[in-house]
């Protein structure tokens, strides 16, 4: 995992539909949501069906994550 940067920190489930809280770490971390280079600690694409606002945080929904 050597040249990845961490953009954000999962904070806590959100709801019963799979949804997750994120804690951003960077400010221009809005980009980084949708694209291919967003993956998970274990180098795996982190592919999302939504994300929005919550507050301070944002809410994603990973996909086949109920």
């Amino acid at each position: 995992m050597d040249g990845f940067v961490p953009i954000a920190d999962v904070v806590k489930a959100v709801g019963l539909k799979g949804e997750v809280k994120l804690y951003p770490l960077l400010d221009f971390h809005a980009p980084l949501l949708g694209s291919e280079f967003l993956t998970w600690d274990d180098g795996s694409t982190a592919v999302l069906e939504n994300a929005r606002p919550a507050g301070q945080c944002v809410a994603v929904k990973p996909e086949h994550c109920n």
